[in-house]
């Protein structure tokens, strides 16, 4: 194959991928404005800015039918080695 024939191969070849890539901007382009056109022609509320002050929550209690009943030896719990009056390591500083 000669020269020029490789060259006008591959100018029809970059001819053909430019004309892709102008289709799938084209429907991107156009599936935006139609996504768009439906979510404004539907009724589903806008989201909108709040004002700066938070709306107070009600606070929600929970009667309990029974106090909780620890099973456990209090003396075998777990001790907390981060707690200022249990950590058995402050006798090591």
């Amino acid at each position: 194959m000669d020269l020029h024939a490789e060259v006008a191969e591959v100018k029809e070849s970059i001819k053909h991928h430019r004309i892709a890539v102008f289709a799938i901007v084209t429907f991107l382009i156009l599936l935006t404005i139609a996504v768009n056109v439906v979510l404004r022609s539907t009724n589903i509320p806008q989201t909108t800015k709040t004002s700066a002050q938070p709306t107070q929550k009600q606070e929600v209690t929970v009667p309990l039918n029974t106090d909780y009943q620890n099973p456990f030896d209090k003396n075998t719990q777990y001790v907390n080695p981060f707690s200022q009056y249990k950590n058995p390591f402050d006798t090591l500083k």
